[in-house]
This record gives C-alpha cells, structure tokens and sequence, in this order.
C-alpha cells in the first residue's frame, strides 16, 4: 500500500512538472516576435510615371495678312476645324486694292534699279523684288476674291489676333494645323521619376497611342525632364486638338535581378546603410531557438513594391508582428515559398 501511495506521488509530481512547463513555454512564446520568412526570388524591377502632356501640330502654316486694311469679317476661332476652300477671314476690298496697286508701283521701282549699272544696288533690288513678287501675288489673288481668304488645305486654326474692325498691322497673321499632316506630344518629368524608361503611351478619348521618344532635355532650374515624341498620324487620333491635353503614361522594366525581396523588408539606419533580417537557429535552455541577426544589403534598384540588392537571401523576414531587433528571440508562423 506504501508503495502503491508513493508511485501515485511520483506521478502527481510528474504531472505537475509537465503542466507548470507546459505553462511556462506557453507564457514564453506568447511574447515572442511572431515572424513570416521568404527568400529573395529572380525578378525585374518595374515602374511607371504619369504625367499631363499636351498635343500639337507638326505642321503649322503661318498666314501673314498685308498691313493697313480693316477686317470686315473673322468667320473662324483658334480650335475651329475648316475644309479646304472654306472662307477664313475677310478684309476691306478697297484697301486690299489700294495697297495692291501701291505694290506694282514699288514693283515697278525696284525693277528700275535692277537694270541699273551699279552692283551693289542690282542685287539689292533683286533681293527685294523677289518678296515683293510674293506679296504682289497674294494681293492679287486677295483682290480677285474681294477681300476673302480661302483656305488651301483642311486645318484647324491654331492662332489668330484680329477681331471684326481692326486695322491690320505687320504682325496680323493666323496660324494653322494641317489636318492631313502629323501631330506630336510634349510632356514633362520631375527629374526624380526619372529612368530609362521603355515604353510610353499616350490616352484621350478614343484613342491610346504607343510613343516613341524623339527628344528628352533636361530643364537644370526646374529640375524637369522635357519629353517630345516623334511624330503620329492624326487619324489615329478621333478629335485632335492643338493643345489638348492628354494622359501619358511611361514605363519601366529592369533587367532581369537574380535577388529581387519586397522593398519594406529593407531599413536604412542612421548612416544611409540598408539592412534586412535573417532568422537563424541556436541552442537554448528549451532546445534550438530561431532569433534575428541583422545583415547589410547593397541595394541596386527599387520600385514602389520591390527592391533588387545584390545577393540571394534565405529565410529572410518579410512581415514581423512587432519592429523587429537584433539577436532577439522569435516564433516563425510562416514560411512563404
């Protein structure tokens, strides 16, 4: 009976052991650092910068309208598109044929002085003669239209500074796209968005147009990437208008990094040096324990998710329940593949 009474004690005791470092080991990995570890993996680093950029015309004609005559009439506005023999603007019919014949009369001058002996003043006026002939020419055909001025090719008016009643000066004139031409985009890029980028697209609506570069300058003062691209066909463009602003949109692959890890596993201490966690194993009171060790990174390019260092890494600490430390003790709950 004695020693049936004193296994029962030996067990209670056991047991007692075993539950107080059952409790005890629960109690200790209750406030452990809770870990998830990865490796890093082969990848590229992507990215993408969105910028506001604007349309134009590759070919802009600039119509220059002869001084001193009034304008009766201004039947277009910057934007409007026009067809070709559309009327554009219409000036004083009497004033276009004032300045016409007082045309002819300098015409008549300068041819004068090219049949004189002296060189100097023949090529002079063989100079002068020659623009003259041009301006002759288009009052003339002004004159012939009663003051209108018909368009010779489909466009779109890009520029215009007279209104109904001025009197026209030498810097009267109205520019316009040909619609049967090219456009092109404009667009600019803070300097710290800046990569090689390798592909870049261009959206309104309707349309989404794949770019090729043409220019890049580098604007020093405003710390800004200025972007031409090269020309596109405007049917691929429903409405195109000079000026209009559109959605471009650049993108960035890398090429291909053997160590790529998510880029918020990677701190940066108080020197500018990059550093990750590596769980690691050693021998405790209980057994084999994981802890941290900090380990340096060479970083070598990053993008908003990702970061490519140097070297492959294992058992790297992707997500912590708390900051994680040096040397500390911590309970993996997971281990990504």
């Amino acid at each position: 009976m004695t020693r049936r009474r004193l296994w029962l004690f030996i067990l209670s005791v056991l047991l007692l052991i075993t539950v107080c470092t059952a409790v005890s080991f629960k109690n200790y990995t209750a406030g452990l650092n809770r870990v998830s570890v990865s490796s890093t993996a082969p990848n590229q680093i992507r990215t993408k910068a969105d910028a506001s950029g604007i349309f134009l015309f590759s070919d802009i004609q600039k119509l220059s309208l002869p001084a001193d005559c009034r304008v009766e009439e201004v039947l277009v506005s910057v934007g409007e598109n026009f067809k070709e023999g559309q009327p554009l603007i219409k000036l004083n019919q009497d004033d276009v044929a004032i300045l016409y014949y007082q045309m002819l009369l300098q015409q008549r001058t300068l041819e004068e002085q090219a049949n004189q002996t002296d060189e100097i003043w023949r090529e002079i006026a063989a100079h002068s003669l020659s623009r003259l002939e041009e301006q002759t020419a288009f009052l003339s055909q002004l004159q012939q239209n009663e003051g209108v001025v018909y368009a010779e090719f489909p466009g779109q008016i890009t520029e215009l500074n007279v209104i109904p009643g001025d009197i026209t000066t030498a810097r009267s004139s109205l520019s316009y796209g040909n619609l049967e031409g090219e456009g092109h985009f404009e667009w600019y890029i803070d300097a710290k968005q800046y990569r090689a980028f390798t592909g870049t697209t261009a959206g309104g609506d309707g349309f989404s147009l794949e770019l090729k570069i043409s220019s890049r300058l580098y604007l020093e003062d405003k710390k800004l990437y200025r972007y031409t691209s090269k020309p596109v066909l405007l049917e691929s463009i429903p409405e195109p208008v000079h000026g209009m602003y559109t959605a471009i949109q650049m993108e960035y692959f890398s090429e291909d990094y053997a160590a790529v890890l998510p880029k918020n596993c990677i701190e940066t201490d108080s020197d500018g040096g990059n550093y990750v966690y590596l769980l690691r194993e050693r021998d405790g009171v209980l057994g084999k324990e994981s802890y941290l060790q900090r380990v340096g990174v060479t970083v070598l390019e990053t993008d908003n998710i990702n970061a490519a260092v140097m070297k492959p890494l294992k058992n790297l600490v992707v997500h912590s329940a708390r900051p994680p430390q040096d040397l500390e003790k911590v309970l993996v709950i997971d281990t990504e593949a």
